[in-house]
């Protein structure tokens, strides 16, 4: 299993994997295919993958500056391992890339965020370092 950075040719596989994994993204929310070419080519974002023979998992992160922080911090926005090879230490080689990568950008620190109810994904995140400082509240521009 080798862990690279996201290619253009990979964004099927992405999309699929998104797809398929998420549980809560149908096809009307999942990233286009055309949204992820650009995602993949902006300066203030990342995508790893894990391959072998066949996409197996991915990260998704971004970089942003914050005031509060006078630095850059990374936010980790997807992690996805196909259910076949979870327990197999991917999402942690995934994780830890992408902790690596946002770092070498100048991050100080990192945070994502997972369902409540995900509490599979909760206690890996713990393990990793993850711990509750902030609570997230969430507007739609559609409900404006």
């Amino acid at each position: 299993m080798q862990v690279r950075t996201a290619r253009d040719s990979d964004v099927p596989a992405l999309r699929t994997l998104t797809l398929g994994l998420s549980g809560w993204l149908d096809e009307n929310w999942a990233p286009t295919e055309e949204f992820l070419h650009g995602y993949l080519r902006s300066e203030r974002t990342g995508c790893l993958v894990a391959h072998d023979n066949s996409l197996l998992g991915m990260v998704a992160y971004s970089v942003l500056p914050l005031m509060l922080y006078s630095a850059n911090h990374g936010i980790v926005e997807a992690l996805f391992v196909a259910e076949q090879v979870r327990g197999s230490g991917i999402g942690s080689a995934l994780l830890a890339a992408a902790e690596a990568d946002m770092q070498l950008r100048g991050c100080t620190a990192f945070s994502l965020t997972t369902a409540r109810s995900n509490k599979q994904a909760i206690a890996f995140y713990h393990e990793r370092g993850y711990s509750r400082e902030y609570l997230l509240l969430e507007k739609h521009a559609a409900d404006l």
